[in-house]
């Protein structure tokens, strides 16, 4: 893996929420780091499911990360080490708890689901304010963000909101809203790739 991958990996660890930009370490390089990725990863599955970590055979570090729920097992990340697995696994795992929500822990896809349907009214309710045309918001990584997307004089617009940000509003709605706002208006909005 080159160091060019290693950080846009790390930058979507922040984008989800799953590690902090405030955190000194590298879940990437790490073993300890890694080993706080995977114990946040636990926390998202229900009390009968695990994360296993198994080696390939030799003196290979390479590991492999299983979703083991009883007698099934489904392969979530390959890495060529701990720390590069767990790191992958945790981009992969949302969208195996949508597909598989039985392995979920209790609550984890209506509290997402919640916090979607939160900033999606925020969305519609920022576009009519600030004059945004076309807002959509969208749930990415299992819902762990929410990416705002609008079209501003024909171009296609969108701003990101890692699920650490939202958790800190809570249910506050006034607050999530200027937050989204004061963002847009310091111009941290980017331009969608098309």
């Amino acid at each position: 893996m080159t160091d060019q991958e290693r950080q846009d990996i790390k930058a979507k660890l922040i984008e989800f929420g799953i590690w902090s930009t405030y955190e000194i370490g590298d879940p990437l390089t790490s073993n300890q780091d890694a080993r706080v990725v995977r114990l946040r990863l636990q926390e998202w599955l229900a009390d009968s499911v695990l994360l296993a970590s198994t080696g390939s055979v030799g003196d290979s570090p390479a590991r492999h990360i299983d979703v083991v729920r009883g007698e099934f097992s489904y392969r979530i990340a390959d890495g060529e080490d701990y720390p590069e697995a767990i790191c992958l696994a945790a981009l992969a795992l949302p969208e195996f708890l949508k597909q598989h929500p039985e392995c979920a822990a209790e609550g984890y896809m209506e509290e997402l689901n919640g916090k979607l349907k939160l900033i999606r009214e925020i969305g519609r309710e920022i576009g009519e304010e600030l004059g945004l045309s076309d807002v959509d918001t969208r749930g990415g990584a299992g819902n762990t963000i929410i990416t705002l997307h609008w079209m501003d004089k024909d171009v296609a617009k969108h701003l990101v909101i890692p699920r650490e940000h939202i958790a800190q509003f809570g249910q506050d709605r006034q607050a999530l809203k200027n937050y989204v706002e004061r963002r847009i208006e310091n111009g941290e909005a980017e331009e969608t790739p098309r």
